[in-house]
């Protein structure tokens, strides 16, 4: 070898594993919150689970993918920053998932690696896997303007109604026509909030994962009879500036085959982040 050459140094890749929330946050929250809106979804969930098994896959000293699962929900990874993951890297993860006797119903995840989580995970277990659905993933750190409506908490009076909205959410967007909404009191859905126009509650959603970054809304629903009114728009622009207020940053996930919802959140001037995609595994 000449003077001048040098040999290029191999970089390995490894998987650690991260008992609980804080061995977590301690290693990994200063990387990922370089991407706040990006991890937005998995921190709201580590700061508020209490069973979590979190990953970090690293390629020397740089993390290039992270997962996290709470039984027995599906697991959720995406990578960071620009990275691209290997397959060899995928499968460091999966032994680690594997290595410590975790069942995983479904993979939640950055499109780019979704597929490649799933088709691992599928071969080693014996298991098939099926795509479920795509999520755009939205955020905004600014204050829009609202008008035309005030949004507020539900009273005991409005929980019926309430309940049903939430059971005809879960059967519209979810696809989950049997999943029954249990009757709630006030005091069990302190974040959710109605939009309320002349003294009648119209569209109704709820802020949930809060960290202290940020926080996140779900139960985005307005019945069809008050559609093409633009009460979701006037609704979410006040839950952005809210949160926005109290947290600095909003995201949210938009079923990426709903045009009208994906429509009403760019309006509000949400920019789009990512894909998300979710797959399920089932038995041959």
């Amino acid at each position: 070898m000449g003077a001048g050459s040098s040999k290029k140094k191999k970089v390995t890749s490894r998987c650690v594993y991260y008992d609980g929330s804080d061995a977590f946050l301690a290693a990994l929250e200063p990387v990922l919150l370089r991407e706040p809106g990006r991890h937005s979804f998995m921190f709201g969930i580590v700061h508020n689970c209490e069973e979590f098994h979190g990953f970090g896959v690293y390629r020397g000293d740089e993390l290039v993918l992270v997962a996290i699962q709470t039984p027995p929900r599906p697991l959720v990874a995406g990578t960071v920053g620009s990275h691209e993951v290997s397959k060899d890297e995928v499968a460091l993860l999966i032994d680690e998932v594997a290595a410590n006797d975790l069942v995983l119903p479904g993979i939640n995840a950055d499109v780019a690696v979704a597929e490649m989580i799933a088709a691992e995970h599928a071969y080693r277990s014996g298991q098939l896997y099926e795509e479920d659905i795509h999520l755009n993933l939205y955020a905004l750190d600014s204050s829009p303007e609202s008008t035309g409506g005030e949004l507020r908490a539900p009273t005991e009076a409005e929980l019926p109604l309430v309940n049903r909205w939430v059971s005809e959410f879960y059967a519209e967007v979810i696809h989950e026509p049997d999943r029954a909404c249990p009757a709630m009191g006030v005091g069990e859905m302190p974040s959710l909030a109605l939009w309320v126009v002349d003294g009648a509650p119209v569209s109704m959603l709820q802020f949930v994962l809060p960290t202290p970054a940020s926080t996140m809304v779900t139960h985005v629903y307005t019945p069809p009879d008050n559609r093409g009114k633009g009460y979701a728009t006037g609704m979410v622009a006040a839950a952005a500036a809210k949160a926005v207020q109290d947290k600095g940053l909003i995201c949210l996930h938009a079923h990426a085959a709903n045009p009208a919802s994906n429509q009403v959140y760019r309006t509000v001037g949400f920019d789009q982040l990512l894909v998300r995609a979710l797959y399920y595994f089932k038995l041959p």
